[in-house]
């Protein structure tokens, strides 16, 4: 082989060596042509996705899973003594540990917001209570509290505002405090 030859067959290798490690410096840099710095992934850094679920808390809280696990977070710790909570006639709310179920309106006798009445009248719900140990139905009445376990619960609003018109089942709303005793 002439020396000719030699020379530009290594010439051409080194030029196409010189083309691969160029090319692979500029898709690895972590200089912008901007000139500003771009940080690169970690590679000891573990990514994960959690599912996008929820667990419900006995304060009636909910947390979200999360860490490399994807375990629930700690539920905060229930320190309060009493809470409100909101319902309608067939849904189930939970404060404390109370799960508080409106099964049906037994008497809506309050008096019509447009009206003068000698008496403000009173609403009776019939409601089930139910903690993990303990379940009972009881008819509660505006304002008057029911003992419960470890607990009294107390209806203390109704909503909406009493009208001439018939109020749809659907559109009462309930709200009950929960008191540890």
């Amino acid at each position: 082989m002439n020396t000719k030859v030699f020379y530009l067959v290594v010439g051409m290798l080194f030029f196409a060596g010189l083309a691969v490690a160029m090319f692979f410096a500029l898709n690895t840099s972590t200089i912008k042509p901007g000139g500003q710095d771009i940080a690169l992934p970690d590679e000891s850094i573990e990514s994960y996705e959690c599912q996008a679920d929820a667990m419900i808390c006995p304060d009636g809280s909910a947390v979200g899973r999360q860490g490399p696990k994807c375990e629930f977070a700690a539920c905060p710790e229930v320190t309060a003594t009493s809470t409100l909570v909101t319902a309608y006639l067939g849904g189930t709310v939970t404060g404390l540990g109370v799960s508080v179920s409106p099964q049906v309106v037994v008497s809506d006798s309050r008096c019509p917001a447009e009206v003068t009445c000698i008496w403000a009248g009173t609403v009776e719900v019939q409601v089930m209570l139910e903690t993990p140990d303990i379940y009972g139905e009881y008819v509660m009445t505006l304002g008057k509290p029911q003992k419960f376990g470890d607990y009294s619960v107390t209806l203390i609003d109704v909503s909406p505002t009493k009208t001439e018109e018939a109020i749809p089942e659907s559109s009462y709303r309930f709200t009950f405090e929960i008191e540890q005793n």
